[in-house]
């Protein structure tokens, strides 16, 4: 029993109320107007559609374009920092073999390194081989030095004898963030001294806010501990504090621009390039509101030209209606006289459409006669193409099925060869459908049988490019020779091998190809009476198919395969 919502077809099936009055109202008449504002709505669809594609993908270029130059900003940044530490190794190396310190002349070597001090927020230190400090560019002789807390560095330096750069560590003197530059002084091959520099961190702020883009735009540097040497924003903060989990194993771990998380908990995009001298993290940093401005305007935009496609749409739909109403009324009535067989005369309007309309409707009966004859004409011609095309597959099953002792040896034979063809296609694929290289093309179609490296097979040849249909013929013949090659020739024994030569010669034709296949030690070939679609393949269809001739022949040795053909045949030119 139907229930009150469903109603009974003339089939006796049940069909929703809801569907019924969906389908009445597509169903129902209307007027031109509201059709024309369908069509209107219609044809704007689409370009609305693609023009959302377009400016989603302008969005993206942005978008990428924004995140490209955040990373070169990270690495235009790291090159900055590591000149800095290159020049302040320089200044120590080059102060490491001065006279004063070889001689132990203290007081000189003081005076020369307050002058080498490459800006007031640098320091430059003297440790003894057992880590004790025992001079200081900001000290005075005489006054006594404290003791140094960070021991990891100078011992790095004693055991690598190179140069090493410390993360951040508080200043003895002034309490402030430094790093330390520091590198051995090497006597008689031995380490006496450790030179170091102490750069405070307020000197690396300078460099990161001078290559900022924009203030939006937030540039730090982390040590390999995780802390903050310097940061272009709020630097007194946040040097020498810890940078979130998060972000810091992100930014170790990512090779390119991703997402995140600040401290303030805004959505980011950061980028980090590690430093070459100390193996900081120098990182670029924008709002995730910032990198997706380009999408949002991109949006206005298409809201814009959505509405203001709608509201066109709308006025020219009303105007066009009451301009084709009169003259479809005129038609109409032309419409019901034909109806009656009378003669029409064709009425003249301001809408060249209804004047045709009006003069086609006097010629209706002819027209109707003329696309039945061409409807069945066309009907003729899809039935010979499908018959052509049936015979060919049959031809091809029928070859096969010829030397095929069971319906499973046909399965297997057929898709052999499909196989063949798809691993030709495959290489199509990869040359963007221009075609493929030779020598690929035979380590490619023997793959399935022999390893391309083995020495078994041998490959002489220059380079040479063939185009798509070439790939496929001459890949179908060496499928057809492997799979020989496996059951009955020199694939088939343990001491077999194959030769595959190719040459250009000149001649009459113009330049010609000549390509060869020899087997060595392998019995001799019997499939050719067993499977007639193979020698079919390879003296006929695919000589015939690059224009030129082919030589299957039997010797003590093995199988030899020719073909000779002109090469603009191989290339397509």
């Amino acid at each position: 029993m139907p229930t009150g919502s469903e109603n009974t077809l003339s089939d006796g099936s049940l069909r929703p109320v809801w569907w019924s009055h969906i389908a009445s109202r597509l169903g129902a008449a209307r007027s031109l107007r509201s059709y024309l504002i369908l069509f209107a709505a219609a044809l704007w669809l689409p370009l609305l559609l693609l023009a959302a594609v377009s400016l989603s993908r302008m969005a993206t270029l942005e978008r990428e374009q924004l995140e490209l130059r955040i990373q070169s900003v990270s690495q235009d940044l790291t090159r900055m920092i590591d000149r800095e530490l290159d020049h302040a190794i320089s200044i120590l190396q080059t102060l490491a073999s001065s006279r004063g310190l070889a001689a132990e002349n203290l007081a000189v070597f003081l005076d020369r390194s307050q002058k080498a001090l490459p800006n007031a927020r640098s320091t430059i230190f003297l440790l003894d081989r057992d880590l004790k400090p025992i001079m200081n560019a900001r000290v005075t002789e005489g006054t006594p030095l404290p003791a140094i807390t960070d021991l990891e560095t100078p011992k790095a330096v004693i055991m690598s004898l190179t140069p090493q750069v410390s993360g951040v560590v508080t200043d003895d003197l002034n309490k402030r963030p430094v790093v330390h530059v520091e590198v051995p002084v090497i006597v008689e091959a031995d380490v006496r001294y450790i030179l170091g520099m102490a750069v405070e961190t307020s000197f690396f702020v300078n460099v990161l806010r001078a290559n900022a883009p924009d203030t939006i735009w937030i540039v730090d540097i982390t040590d390999l501990n995780g802390l903050t040497v310097a940061r272009s924003e709020h630097h007194e903060e946040f040097s020498g504090k810890p940078l979130q989990d998060a972000p810091f194993h992100q930014s170790r771990q990512e090779a390119g621009p991703f997402r995140g998380v600040s401290a303030t908990g805004e959505a980011i995009v950061r980028v980090a390039s590690r430093s070459r001298n100390a193996g900081w993290l120098v990182s670029a940093t924008v709002p995730q509101w910032y990198a997706d401005a380009a999408r949002r305007q991109w949006h206005l935009w298409l809201f814009i030209l959505a509405l203001a496609g709608l509201v066109c749409g709308g006025i020219l739909a009303y105007f066009f209606a009451a301009l084709i109403e009169q003259p479809l009324a005129q038609a109409t009535a032309a419409a019901k006289d034909l109806g009656s067989g009378a003669v029409l005369e064709a009425h003249t309007s301001p809408l060249s459409e209804a004047n045709a309309l009006n003069s086609a409707l006097s010629a209706a009966s002819k027209e109707l006669a003329a696309r039945a004859a061409h409807a069945a004409l066309l009907a003729r011609e899809v039935t010979h193409r499908s018959k052509n095309l049936l015979a060919v597959v049959i031809s091809l099953a029928n070859q096969i099925a010829r030397q095929s002792g069971s319906v499973e040896e046909f399965r297997e034979r057929l898709a052999a060869r499909l196989h063949a063809l798809g691993r030709s296609k495959d290489l199509l694929i990869a040359g963007e459908w221009k075609g493929a290289d030779l020598a690929e093309l035979v380590r490619t179609q023997l793959r399935p049988f022999v390893d391309p490296g083995s020495t078994r097979l041998t490959l002489d040849g220059p380079p040479l490019f063939l185009h798509a249909d070439a790939v496929r013929n001459i890949g179908l013949a060496l499928h057809e020779l492997a799979t020989n090659a496996a059951k009955y020739g020199a694939l088939a024994v343990d001491e077999g091998t194959i030769t595959v030569q190719w040459r250009l010669r000149g001649g009459e034709r113009g330049t010609m190809l000549e390509f060869s296949w020899a087997e060595l030690a392998g019995c001799r070939n019997h499939s050719t009476n067993r499977d007639g679609f193979g020698s079919l393949v390879l003296t006929v269809l695919v000589p015939r198919a690059v224009d030129g001739s082919a030589a299957l022949e039997f010797t003590d040795k093995g199988l030899r395969w020719s073909l000779r053909a002109p090469l603009r045949q191989m290339m397509g030119s």
